[in-house]
């Protein structure tokens, strides 16, 4: 750290970074959400198609169904509907 080494950088580099196909697998299941009961339902899914073209296996996509981004959405669809 003294030479110039950033902790927080290192950190985010190493554990809060995802491979591409991933994100790919993200913007998929994001962009197939559909919403029912006033927005306070929310469905999405991902077909073997998505794995395949984003070169991403369905035991490296395990990591997304409890990862940080889907309880982010998860919390902003609450907010933005009025709820807590």
């Amino acid at each position: 750290m003294t030479a110039g080494a950033s902790p927080s950088l290192i950190n985010e580099c190493v554990y809060q970074s995802k491979p591409f196909g991933l994100l790919l697998i993200e913007r998929a299941i994001i962009d197939r959400i559909v919403f029912s009961e006033q927005g306070t339902v929310a469905l999405s899914w991902v077909d073997v198609s998505d794995f395949k073209q984003c070169h991403v296996s369905p035991d490296e996509a395990e990591s997304l169904s409890d990862g940080d981004s889907f309880n982010f959405w998860s919390a902003r669809m609450r907010s933005s509907s009025g709820q807590s």
